[in-house]
């Protein structure tokens, strides 16, 4: 978060803003009677994330939001939605807002910047790979080795996004 910090020069705080709640989220998830406080945060650190890459880097390609909705709601249906109890619809809301996050993502595919076409599509995948397990985890079965992989891609996505406010 300090690295965005301090490389913020205008809207970027919007990418700070982000950080911020992924943060609070994360520290939300480490009591289980606090998931949902962890959800809205998250939720709400993709939001500041989706304006800032928008007003940053632009609006993605219309075919990258299509492509990335049907994935996202293919593996939520065939896979979460079954086991989520009560949390259906909070959880589709949750899997709507990563998924226009990562859509945005993929906004300076098609620009001049050179180091972010890969990187932050990485991120926004990271990010969505690191949600996925946790809810697989919590939802579906436990794994072996799952707080590392989670953990380890959701703080590899959250240092590529600090870094986009250099670039």
């Amino acid at each position: 978060m300090l690295i965005a910090l301090f490389n913020t020069t205008g809207f970027e705080f919007l990418i700070v803003g982000g950080l911020f709640f992924g943060m609070l989220g994360y520290i939300f998830l480490e009591f289980k009677e606090k998931f949902l406080y962890g959800m809205l945060s998250f939720l709400i650190g993709h939001i500041f994330y989706s304006i800032g890459f928008s007003l940053k880097f632009d609006m993605p390609n219309i075919f990258i939001f299509l492509l990335v909705y049907t994935v996202l709601l293919i593996l939520y249906f065939g896979i979460l939605f079954k086991n989520t109890g009560d949390l259906k619809i909070p959880i589709l809301v949750y899997v709507i807002a990563i998924g226009t996050m990562f859509s945005f993502s993929f906004s300076p595919v098609f620009k001049e910047i050179y180091y972010l076409r890969l990187l932050l599509p990485l991120a926004g995948g990271l990010f969505v790979f690191s949600d996925f397990l946790l809810a697989i985890q919590k939802f579906v079965k436990n794994f072996r080795y799952s707080e590392i992989v989670i953990l380890g891609s959701y703080f590899a996505s959250q240092l590529i996004i600090a870094l986009s406010t250099i670039f």
